[in-house]
């Protein structure tokens, strides 16, 4: 990531300026790639900011300043576990331990992505508008910018491709494993790529898998052996998965994630109940195995439920003509018109 963000500006300009004409109408680029919005504006080339979390985040993310008033930032979160944030527009009253990760940026990097921002013509948001219509709503009314929620931004569109990914030779193939298990029995577990994990904590999850007594396919990088080791039998460890396809697999009825935004996504896609894993790592906290693992639990049930309500509202948004093809269609629409006069 670090050398994403500060090794690429240099090629990229070369990129541009060894362009044939005509030159690029627009740039879409991630909202934290900041040299792509200084390549564009030093070329008078419009930008499209690629918004890669939730709406949620990026109005709390915006609307730093009014942190700053309240004397919220930074966020001490052991003095400040139980004051809640009511001043952010369009968000309900959220304690500051439940802030998304932007607000654990240093000031200088929030304060310098706000400030690229107001350069910006247009916003995509990887979320849909039915999902966080409330956010977006608010956002629209302060923002003097064209925002268009895409999303979501996941490889739903694959998952009809019968040529199914399956696992290289030395691996397990994961996918077949899930065949024999019965319907909704595994526990899906994933940390995503960037949540910093130590062995202790690894070791504590694998301890709660194996005494939960729970069907479990973990993908843990590099650790397969070893955990494989600690975990048993009942489970399977895997280097890599192809995630969404997983989530969407009969046989999977949990998902204990890092929560990022397109694991969420994917869940709520896949209509599969998440548990938040970044809660326990980052705050050195762990439930009891039962609590985290229990998936016959009346809660559990309900959340279940609640899942595949959220579920077949996402098929009703991807679906063709749904909200998200109608936003792509209205963002290229005002590109071209924009480029036409």
């Amino acid at each position: 990531m670090e050398a994403v963000a500060t090794k690429m500006g240099a090629p990229f300009e070369r990129l541009l300026d060894q362009l044939e004409p005509p030159s690029p109408s627009l740039i879409v680029t991630d909202t934290f790639l900041l040299w792509a919005f200084d390549a564009a504006n030093q070329r008078n080339i419009p930008v499209a900011s690629f918004w890669p979390l939730s709406a949620l985040a990026f109005t709390v993310f915006y609307h730093f300043d009014r942190f700053l008033e309240n004397g919220h930032y930074p966020v001490n979160f052991q003095e400040s576990s139980h004051e809640r944030v009511n001043y952010i527009p369009g968000v309900n009253a959220m304690s500051l331990m439940d802030l998304p990760p932007p607000m654990m940026a240093t000031k200088q990097e929030i304060l310098k992505n706000i400030q690229m921002s107001a350069k910006v013509q247009y916003f995509l948001l990887h979320t849909t508008y039915e999902l966080e219509s409330q956010v977006i709503d608010a956002l629209k009314r302060n923002l003097s910018k064209q925002i268009y929620p895409i999303g979501p931004a996941i490889p739903y569109f694959d998952l009809g491709d019968s040529s199914t990914t399956f696992a290289s030779d030395e691996d397990v193939n994961y996918l077949r494993w899930l065949d024999f298990q019965p319907c909704g029995s595994v526990l899906y577990v994933s940390l995503g790529s960037f949540l910093p994990v130590s062995s202790a904590q690894m070791e504590e999850i694998a301890a709660g898998l194996c005494e939960s007594g729970v069907r479990f396919l973990w993908v843990a990088r590099g650790e397969t052996e070893r955990l494989s080791k600690v975990c048993g039998g009942k489970g399977l460890v895997a280097r890599w998965c192809d995630q969404l396809r997983v989530l969407c697999h009969p046989s999977v009825g949990g998902f204990l994630s890092h929560c990022g935004w397109n694991s969420i996504c994917e869940g709520v896609f896949a209509g599969v109940y998440g548990g938040n894993m970044a809660y326990l790592v980052t705050r050195e906290r762990f439930l009891d195995c039962d609590e985290v693992y229990d998936l016959e639990s009346n809660e559990v049930k309900e959340m279940r439920r609640r899942a595949k309500e959220l579920q077949g509202y996402m098929s009703i948004f991807t679906s063709k003509g749904g909200s998200s093809e109608t936003n792509i269609n209205s963002f290229i629409r005002d590109v071209i018109l924009s480029n036409s006069h």
